[in-house]
């Protein structure tokens, strides 16, 4: 009896949660079911749900994408049955087999994981083995399974007994389908992690937006409506094609020559020369360590050959990912990446606009929607844009990064681009607010405040609380924005930027006082530490008067707001008195 091949496009393999709250596993082709559709992933890891999305992306653009932006709306309110998408998937079914002969789904040859490059690593096994130390020499050639997960302890981890929180040999084997999603993550997050171990086409960890559609009545789009309105324009690639699938032609040398830069490679990437060892467990199956399911084989292991293409040199930027704009000088685009375990309204300029100063451009598919397919689609209700990345240190995983947020736009061109000025404004206002607050902390709670960075995680915390209490209120500004120039381009917006400016100057004080409580003091306090509680007293001094359009930094941030600047200050010596009785001290 021949034994079933796995195959990510004619399989069922995708665990999804559907309309009427059931759970089931699809192939790709019956995310064109519209009687009850899938709503959204349900793999139980953020990192596989974010990756099995940008997989269900890359298959629509490389090999069915629409031409123009007419056939994208013509798909997205007429989509093709499942039975069309199988004929249109039938050809490229061979590249997409994740084990059995030929050419492996983001894997190579047995040939290629042992030649080049692996010289060292036999000679590695024959010193250990010299020494007796079985265990170290077959770390050479295999790898255990949990090693392919963001999370899972490395060999360092192992060598050194630092497995504290994720135990080494938790996961022995996995399922055909687990290890499928499990590498397409590894691939395309991929982080440096040593010598020899390349970066995925956008480096490690970077950060994907998805433009999330919404209905006039608010309900929520179906998993095909998001994926469709994130794939972007273009042609589609030829059957086996090695310069968009490369695990389809030969393994390119270090330097990365020949085709592989075709910018759909950006879809299906192979930073990591990998080969899965898959074995039949026996009669009846086993079940995945991972996820329980049950699989007629398993993965137990996996081999890698060092140093395959550089994608670092010189790549074209990721259709669902900011970009830092390049220099005249670079080599490469530089991708945005998750380097915090937040994603804010402060974050918006780059995600979901392009920044003014020119650094970071949003998404092609985010511009392209805001452009393009927003207006022709006529959107009454502002899309949403949710951003996933991993936050990764030297390529361990130290979390997942998701956050969902509105993208507010207008049907007038006029209209839109003065909506995208003002909100890039009021960014541009919080993040002034939130640099006079923490350098008015810093100042109070150290006579230098240079050593303020020693209180990082205080400092960090502080940033976080303030754009976290001005969340809400930008986005409530943002939507009063959104409707008074949707009816007048000219309108008056002084109400809505005092109100912003109030949320901003009541966040920053609260945070202040939080951080540093300012009490009375007692005769002692006088004596040993009445220096550092005039110095709090003082910072919230300067802090108040900027807020207020005073100073320097006071005048920048009523720039931003485009607010008359206040008239001079009363003399130091009786602001300073003002804000001493304000603090009862």
């Amino acid at each position: 009896m021949v034994a079933k091949r796995f195959n990510l496009l004619s399989d069922a393999w995708i665990p999804v949660r559907l309309r009427d709250g059931g759970d089931r596993v699809i192939a790709v082709a019956d995310l064109f079911d519209t009687a009850n559709p899938p709503m959204r992933m349900n793999w139980g890891r953020a990192d596989f749900d974010a990756a099995q999305q940008d997989f269900l992306i890359g298959v629509l653009a490389v090999i069915c994408p629409p031409r123009d932006q007419d056939e994208w709306l013509d798909q997205l309110e007429r989509p093709p049955s499942p039975d069309t998408i199988r004929e249109w998937l039938a050809p490229h079914v061979p590249a997409f087999y994740l084990d059995g002969d030929g050419p492996l789904f983001m894997q190579v040859t047995e040939a290629e994981v042992t030649g080049r490059g692996v010289r060292k690593m036999a000679k590695a096994k024959a010193k250990a083995e010299a020494r007796g130390v079985a265990e170290k020499a077959a770390k050479t050639e295999i790898k255990r399974p949990e090693m392919l997960l963001f999370g899972g302890p490395g060999e360092n981890t192992e060598t050194r007994n630092r497995d504290l929180f994720v135990k080494r040999r938790a996961v022995g084997m996995l399922g055909r389908p687990t290890a499928a999603i499990a590498l397409y993550t590894l691939q395309s997050y991929a982080g440096s992690q040593g010598a020899g171990n390349r970066v995925g086409w956008c480096g490690g960890g970077p950060v994907r937006t998805y433009v999330v559609p919404r209905a006039a009545d608010g309900s929520p789009a179906t998993l095909f409506e998001v994926l469709w309105a994130n794939v972007p324009c273009g042609e589609p690639a030829q059957p086996g094609d090695p310069a968009v699938f490369p695990w389809m032609g030969p393994v390119a040398d270090g330097e990365g020559t020949g085709n592989r830069l075709d910018p759909r490679q950006a879809w299906f990437g192979q930073p990591r020369l990998i080969r899965l060892t898959v074995e039949p467990p026996g009669d009846g199956g086993a079940p995945c360590d991972l996820t329980g399911r049950m699989d007629s084989h398993r993965v137990v292991g996996w081999r890698q050959r060092p140093r395959d293409y550089e994608y670092a040199l010189r790549v074209e930027p990721h259709p669902l990912t900011p970009h830092y704009l390049p220099k005249p000088d670079d080599k490469a685009t530089a991708h945005y990446h998750a380097n915090s375990d937040r994603i804010g309204y402060q974050n918006w300029l780059g995600l979901v606009l392009n920044e003014p100063n020119g650094k970071l451009a949003a998404a092609r598919v985010v511009r392209e929607y805001r452009q393009e397919r927003g207006r022709i689609r006529g959107d009454l209700t502002p899309p949403l844009l949710t951003a996933v990345g991993l936050n990764l240190a030297t390529g361990d995983a130290l979390g997942c990064v998701e956050s969902t947020m509105p993208m507010f736009m207008l049907a007038d061109a006029e209209a839109n681009d003065k909506l995208e000025a003002k909100a890039a404004s009021y960014i541009h206002a919080a993040q002034a607010v939130r640099r006079l607050m923490s350098s008015n902390i810093a100042s109070a709670l150290h006579r230098r405040p240079k050593d303020a960075k020693r209180d990082g995680t205080l400092m960090v915390n502080a940033a976080t609380q303030f754009y976290d209490r001005t969340q809400a209120g930008f986005f409530e500004v943002m939507e009063g924005l959104t409707h008074r120039l949707g009816d007048d381009a000219e309108a008056d917006l002084t109400d809505l930027v005092l109100r912003w400016h109030g949320m901003l100057y009541d966040a920053a004080l609260s945070v202040f006082d939080e951080v540093v409580p300012i009490r009375p003091l007692t005769g002692r306090q006088r004596e040993e530490g009445g220096v550092q509680v005039h110095a709090a007293i003082s910072a919230r001094k300067w802090l108040k008067l900027a807020l207020k359009g005073h100073t320097k930094l006071g005048h920048e941030l009523f720039k931003y707001l485009e607010l008359p600047l206040p008239r001079r200050p009363e003399a130091t010596d009786e602001a300073a008195q003002a804000v001493t009785e304000d603090v009862g001290t």
